[in-house]
């Protein structure tokens, strides 16, 4: 049975300002549900391998249906599958920046470009 966890926010106020007598803008604003913290599992640091330009900037992530991860890399111009140890398992070059990806169907990967002209 699926539960509703409702939300109570608190409005914002002016108050006075303790120094100088101003009215001042105070956030009040507060979401009271209870905060979840995230703990990285893993971590992966991101080195100029061979015939990169620049140094690594990975603009889009997203997972394969079978755990693997496809992660594009706006600076050199790559897609990237890594396994779930993070280890390269495949690598595709493009010849335009590479901005998002998305899995979907399988094995079929979606990617956006950037195509820049200079005029």
């Amino acid at each position: 049975m699926a539960t509703h966890q409702s939300t109570y926010f608190e409005e914002s106020e002016y108050a006075d300002n303790q120094v100088g007598g101003r009215r001042e803008f105070v956030n009040t604003f507060r979401d009271t549900r209870d905060a979840t913290r995230l703990e990285p599992l893993m971590t992966l640091d991101l080195l100029m391998t061979e015939g990169d330009e620049e140094w690594p900037f990975v603009t889009g992530m997203d997972f394969l249906p079978d755990g693997r991860l496809a992660a594009v890399e706006h600076s050199n111009r790559k897609c990237f599958i890594l396994d779930d140890t993070l280890r390269r398992k495949g690598l595709y070059n493009f010849e335009a920046n590479p901005r998002y990806v998305t899995c979907y169907n399988g094995d079929n990967m979606a990617v956006t470009l950037t195509l820049l002209y200079v005029s």
